[in-house]
């Protein structure tokens, strides 16, 4: 009964000073063999190529010699023996075979790694397949060879008469054969799997020193296999230390982004609150004297023409107003369900007049599936009479307004095109931030309106536009067939309150937007 320790205190039989001295030429040919061995190993960083290279360095003739090797390794949890690799002859004719072509071509060590490597023969033969088929549970304190090979980190060389019958079947049925030996991985102390060797087809019988020098062929690949296992769990620390650090810096860059978006809200707010306050009551004052004369002014023409054009001039400024004040206040998203066809309907049938006036002709493309929604009507309105009526402005000679909805992707999708000026590309991405307009008179806040009621809708909206062609508005809103129950929550709080009174009869809309939608449209 032959076993081998693999431990640092394991003595090296390997004498050659009474040998015969063409023996003492072969045993010092295998050591330098191994040794360009263990150098390939440990410069090795593939797992596969590196259990490919120790089984080949075990079968090689000029190394080992055994006449196969197969390889088994421990699984994550080290509950269980899993087959990873296998080289070797089928048969005894294919043994002779390659070994007698081996040494034809004179082919050392290097050359025979290279072309398996190359041709990656092992992968497709029987006993490699075969092998990686298996997996074998091992048990705290069995009894088969495996096991004991694991847990005591010992080589045992296995005869009929000695641990034949502990070997687990399907290594049994596959190698079908008396004699082998099984050496463990091992690397500080601990097991990662065992090699398997046997001499089926040769027929030569395992001497002591054969199983020596596959324990230290064995301990070599273990820490070479630590090694890599090192370098993997590095790179996906890396990989995952890397994710986390975009995913840190693409929060940190939000979050700044919110900060920045809600300081200019809340500065945009104030400012609107100051004006209105400053110079709500001299207007108030202004039309109403305005309206006096008009009523009055039976004298000259010039006093009324002058009594118009300050009603006219009071009336800009109170839409100025109004446009800054529907954009600062904190207004109450009120869902219901609606057809987002028929606002679209409505909202153009609003704008009809202005568009027959400016040579416009408005088509309508609405898809028939897109379902009952719950949404803003009011909000929407506004959004979609601000984008229709931005279309109009910028087709001065007249053309073509497309509206066109359809249901994709789980969302409805509503798009705006005209056939106007177009908008340069370096303004584009501007378009959406409050007060920004190319327009000679405008706020800059109908598309920043609509860009904040899409999202409190959650939903997307973009633009894409091409110089003397035309720009297209793109919303994506998300289908909304039930109610939200926050809906019910946000209302029965009363969380969200405007910055003006909407009682007051000045402002020329009320909370919801309607008479605003309605007056714009005129």
């Amino acid at each position: 009964m032959k076993k081998l320790r693999t431990d640092d205190d394991a003595p090296l039989p390997l004498q050659t000073a009474n040998l015969p001295q063409s023996i003492q030429a072969h045993v010092i040919n295998r050591l330098i063999v191994i040794h360009q061995l263990s150098l390939t190993l440990q410069t090795e960083l593939d797992e596969e190529r590196l259990l490919h290279i120790m089984l080949s360095g075990i079968t090689a003739g000029e190394a080992l010699g055994f006449n196969r090797a197969l390889v088994f390794l421990l699984d994550s949890g080290g509950k269980s023996l899993v087959g990873k690799m296998a080289v070797g002859p089928i048969n005894e004719e294919e043994c002779r075979h390659v070994w007698q072509s081996l040494a034809r071509k004179n082919l050392h060590l290097d050359d025979f790694v290279n072309e398996f490597d190359q041709f990656k023969k092992y992968q497709t033969a029987p006993i490699n397949v075969q092998t990686k088929e298996i997996t074998w549970p091992l048990e705290k304190g069995g009894r088969d060879i495996f096991a004991r090979t694991i847990e005591e980190k010992t080589c045992f060389h296995i005869t009929p008469e000695h641990y034949l019958d502990a070997v687990p079947e399907p290594v049994t049925d596959l190698l079908e054969v008396n004699e082998m030996i099984t050496a463990p991985l091992v690397v500080t102390g601990k097991a990662l799997g065992l090699v398997i060797a046997d001499n089926k087809f040769s027929g030569r019988p395992i001497p002591e020193e054969d199983m020596q020098l596959l324990a230290i062929v064995a301990n070599q690949t273990a820490a070479a296999l630590s090694h890599i296992h090192l370098i993997q769990e590095l790179e996906k620390f890396y990989t995952v230390l890397e994710e986390k650090v975009r995913e840190a810096v693409a929060e940190k860059e939000k979050a700044q982004g919110e900060m920045i978006r809600s300081a200019k809200f809340a500065t945009v707010g104030e400012m609107a609150v100051t004006i209105a306050h400053e110079i709500r009551n001299p207007l108030t004052a202004v039309r109403g004297f305005a309206q006096r004369l008009l009523r009055k002014s039976d004298d000259t023409e010039t006093v009324r023409n002058y009594s118009e054009i300050i009603v006219q001039e009071v009336d800009r400024l109170n839409h100025v107003l109004g446009d800054v004040l529907d954009f600062a206040k904190n207004v109450d998203t009120h869902l219901s369900p609606v057809n987002l066809n028929e606002i679209i309907q409505n909202a153009v049938t609003l704008l009809q007049e202005r568009f027959g006036r400016s040579n416009i002709l408005c088509e309508m493309d609405l898809d028939p599936k897109i379902p009952i929604c719950y949404y803003d009507g009011p909000q929407l309105t506004q959004v979609l009479i601000n984008l229709m009526k931005n279309g109009a402005e910028a087709m001065k000679e007249g053309g073509v307004l497309e509206v066109r909805t359809k249901f994709e992707d789980g969302c409805c999708s509503l798009e705006v095109a005209d056939t106007g000026c177009g908008i340069p590309k370096k303004e584009l991405h501007s378009i959406f931030e409050p007060f920004f307009t190319t327009k000679t008179r405008g706020t800059g806040l109908g598309l920043a309106f609509a860009k904040r009621v899409v999202e409190e809708h959650g939903g997307q909206i973009y633009a894409k536009s091409e110089c003397g062609q035309g720009t297209t508005f793109h919303i994506c809103l998300p289908i909304q067939t039930r109610r939200p129950a926050t809906e019910d929550v946000i209302e029965s709080m009363g969380l969200a309150h405007p910055l003006v009174d909407r009682d007051d009869p000045f402002v020329s809309f009320d909370a919801r937007g309607r008479n605003r939608a309605e007056n714009e449209a005129n």
